[in-house]
């Protein structure tokens, strides 16, 4: 084992890196306690090794290490009133558009992170302590509640099942070599996918932005003055404006397209998400889409000429056929569905044969 930490005779943890050659301190291993050797000649990478032949294990002493590290940063941060921050995500929303008529949306919007300082609420700290019938790697601790932490050092071995659902709080640090010391090492606990965070409450807000400066793509339905319908993707702010400016009978906001498509997606991801999900999945979406639009619309009273809400309208089952769909009064391929807007052979559905399209 070439160790890069050491217990010294103070009982504080020192890295090779802080080892003077010319001091004669004894250092001693995290874990086994047995006497280490400081090696920091010129050939080999610097770190500790056991004096003597020992069964330590690796991974023992990396929990040992980190265990006593956590507890030790902690402890000097209480003792010399500094911070130990920790970082955490606050889920935010716009809601400003979720009472306007015709949208009844509200928008994920990029996660804020925030920081708090632990040792403002937890103001006492214990290692290998029992609470609630539990061993606690480093437990932290209110004196003015019954509020606690339980920092979890994994290695090998996650947090077993009934620790978790005991609804206690457990931040857990999934430790596989030194260099994950740096996750508490600087007295702050950055947000990062090798911690598990159990039982903590996720953060919310919500906010009102001014939608006619959003630039959030949504997908809108229109109905015109003249029975023809279309959807849209078109910008919030823009939407805005085409329903403040135009005559039309009916419109409704469909979906938000980032949050339809990955709503867990991140903005850096998000262009490659937004131009490959355009090329491959947009227009096989959008047809089925504006069908069931069309429908709706009908069936709840609006007064659409589209060729999907006429009673002759029909799927073209020809294999000869180059269009989807058939006019059965016409005898002919239906190219574009929005020539029933026009059509004097129109005649409108107006009794739904099941709830499919009803609101």
């Amino acid at each position: 084992m070439k160790n890069l930490y050491a217990n010294t005779q103070s009982n504080g943890i020192i890295h090779i890196s802080e080892v003077d050659k010319n001091n004669r301190e004894k250092y001693f291993c995290c874990n086994c306690k047995n006497e280490l050797i400081a090696r920091k000649g010129k050939v080999y990478a610097h770190h500790f090794s056991h004096k003597s032949d020992t069964n330590c294990s690796y991974e023992t002493y990396l929990h040992e290490t980190a265990k006593k590290m956590f507890y030790n940063n902690y402890s000097n941060a209480l003792k010399n009133n500094t911070p130990f921050w920790f970082e955490y995500e606050i889920e935010s929303k716009c809601n400003t558009c979720i009472n306007i008529k015709g949208l009844n949306i509200s928008c994920n919007l990029s996660k804020q992170i925030e920081r708090f300082d632990l040792t403002k609420r937890y103001d006492i700290v214990e290692m290998e302590k029992g609470h609630n019938g539990f061993i606690i790697d480093v437990l932290l601790k209110s004196s003015t509640s019954d509020d606690s932490i339980y920092v979890e050092i994994a290695v090998t071995h996650k947090s077993e099942d009934k620790k978790i659902v005991s609804k206690a709080k457990i931040l857990e640090f999934n430790i596989i070599n030194e260099n994950d010391f740096k996750l508490f090492s600087d007295n702050q606990i950055k947000i990062s996918k090798k911690i598990d965070y159990y039982n903590f409450k996720k953060v919310k807000k919500d906010t009102n932005l001014n939608n006619l400066e959003c630039n959030r793509k949504v997908s809108a339905f229109f109905v015109y003055d003249n029975g023809k319908a279309k959807t849209l993707e078109l910008q919030m702010k823009e939407l805005m404006n085409k329903i403040n400016s135009i005559s039309f009978r009916h419109f409704e906001v469909l979906y938000n397209i980032k949050d339809f498509i990955a709503e867990e997606t991140s903005d850096d991801e998000w262009e490659f998400y937004e131009e490959d999900w355009s090329e491959e999945h947009r227009r096989t979406h959008h047809r089925s889409l504006f069908h069931n639009c069309v429908m709706r619309a009908s069936y709840n009273g609006i007064n659409i000429r589209n060729c999907f809400s006429c009673r002759f309208f029909t799927h073209n089952n020809s294999v000869f056929g180059i269009y989807p769909y058939f006019c059965k009064k016409l005898k002919c391929e239906i190219e574009n569905s929005n020539d029933g807007y026009q059509c004097n052979k129109f005649w409108r559905i107006k009794t739904p044969h099941n709830n499919q399209y009803k609101q």
